[in-house]
């Protein structure tokens, strides 16, 4: 089901007061209970790599639903996920009727009380044509599948522009008002009623290093983050260098320079005092840009709590030193540690967020959760 635009507004204050922000977006606080995939035909190759290793690494209780645009594609897709090691059992199909890219993230916020899954996307005619399909999720799941409602909302969005920090949201890139255009007042308030809680906008002193804030930037609890070091990135480089390790050992879609890096270090020292004064703890990880805009990113991780404690699906690209010195940043946050391979995916602009959403959590008893450093 969904409202009319007028009845937004309604919507919004409606359900923002009668649900716990804590609750609604538990992200690295709660267990993945179920995740949404994208199957574009057209992308399996890159995408291979990283089911194979989140069959791998998640829980078997975890249930996937798994959107295509047509029949054959849904029976494609689950055959291959059961080959990859996911238990066709909970393999769920969600045909949309319209072709769908693999970022499953971008035209979908979620929402959950417990037992409703309120799915929110952006007005179709404002996304563009060639991504209309993945809106489609949400209204085939909303139609169809008991538990999830359907929401257009009054604002354009992609999921990779809002972090959820407890009761906090962490927002990357503004919230453009349909109705209101895109000054800054009106994408707070679009962004407000849309997460039912007034956001912490980053990245608004300096340019943003990227339109998506979870490509640099992760939660790992209420007040604590992990944030991208570029210059981390540039020391790694003169490291290989100085041992004569070959470009050729680094993601060739990009080329990856320690100059590029000390460019956007003053972007990302602004961020972190931006957090700083937004109350959070911020720690460091390696990141590199490359000279064509491409991201190497360790922050882009699925983040959850289970009951042997937290857990991190984090992006490796087949660079052992940087891959080491980023899931050892890690672990140093006190979280298991499941590298995912990326490599293929890390070309086409997205890693292990951007191609998963939660569309439900389910809580651990705290007395269960050992606590994060």
């Amino acid at each position: 089901m969904h409202p009319s635009r007028c009845g937004l507004a309604l919507l919004f204050a409606a359900l923002a007061p009668a649900q716990d922000a804590d609750r609604a977006f538990p992200e690295a606080q709660a267990a993945i209970d179920t995740l949404l995939f994208h199957y574009d035909r057209d992308m399996v190759h890159p995408m291979v790599p990283v089911w194979r290793d989140l069959a791998a690494a998640l829980p078997t209780s975890v249930t996937i639903v798994l959107a295509a645009p047509d029949e054959r594609d849904a029976r494609g897709g689950e055959a291959l996920l059961r080959d990859l090691g996911f238990d066709v059992h909970v393999i769920v199909p969600a045909v949309t009727g319209a072709p769908l890219t693999v970022w499953a993230r971008d035209r979908l916020l979620v929402r959950s009380d417990g037992t409703t899954t309120v799915l929110w996307t952006p007005p179709r005619d404002a996304v563009a044509f060639d991504r209309r399909g993945d809106v489609r999720v949400a209204e085939f799941l909303g139609r169809r599948v008991e538990g999830y409602e359907w929401w257009p909302a009054g604002a354009v969005f992609e999921g990779g522009n809002v972090l959820f920090a407890g009761a906090r949201a962490i927002a990357g890139g503004l919230f453009r008002d349909v109705d209101h255009g895109h000054d800054d007042q009106s994408a707070v308030r679009a962004s407000a009623g849309l997460l039912g809680t007034d956001p912490v906008f980053v990245g608004t002193r300096l340019v943003p290093p990227h339109e998506h804030v979870d490509m640099y930037l992760s939660v790992l609890a209420p007040d604590r983050v992990l944030l991208g070091d570029p210059l981390a990135g540039a020391r790694i480089l003169d490291d290989l260098a100085d041992v004569d390790v070959p470009d050729t050992a680094l993601p060739d879609h990009d080329r990856w320079d320690r100059e590029v890096q000390a460019e956007f270090a003053p972007l990302y020292g602004s961020i972190a005092s931006e957090l700083a004064d937004a109350g959070f703890r911020v720690a460091r990880i390696p990141i590199l840009h490359g000279d064509s805009g491409s991201v190497l990113t360790w922050n882009n991780a699925l983040v959850e709590r289970r009951e042997d404690g937290p857990r991190a699906y984090v992006p490796v690209y087949g660079v052992p030193r940087f891959d080491r010195i980023a899931l050892a940043t890690w672990r140093a946050q006190g979280f298991r540690v499941f590298p995912i391979d990326a490599s293929r995916l890390a070309e086409h602009g997205g890693t292990v967020r951007c191609v998963t959403n939660v569309l439900r959590w389910r809580e651990v008893p705290a007395t269960t959760v050992p606590a994060v450093r």
